[in-house]
């Protein structure tokens, strides 16, 4: 199996979901301003600046920007796939 890493910086006004990639795979997410609401499965995480969060990315999850204030935050994507 091959590790592949991928960080992104999302500049969030809006909302975004997203289908469970790998049974394998997770994300770390860290809020560094405003406020984010994390959807992991049924949970719902209200995340603030300084906030961060780290799941098993294999079920449905979503961003999204609870306040009328940007949002920055940043996702590390640990996706797992297997040799072919």
């Amino acid at each position: 199996m091959y590790p592949v890493h991928a960080a992104f910086h999302v500049r969030s006004v809006a909302s975004r979901s997203t289908l469970a990639p790998s049974t394998i795979s997770h994300e770390y997410v860290v809020v560094e301003s405003g406020r984010l609401q994390l959807g992991v499965g049924d949970a719902q995480l209200a995340l603030e600046s300084g906030d961060s969060a780290y799941f098993a990315a294999d079920v449905d999850h979503s961003y999204a920007n609870s306040s009328a204030e940007p949002c920055t935050y940043y996702v590390a994507a640990l996706i797992m796939r297997t040799r072919r």
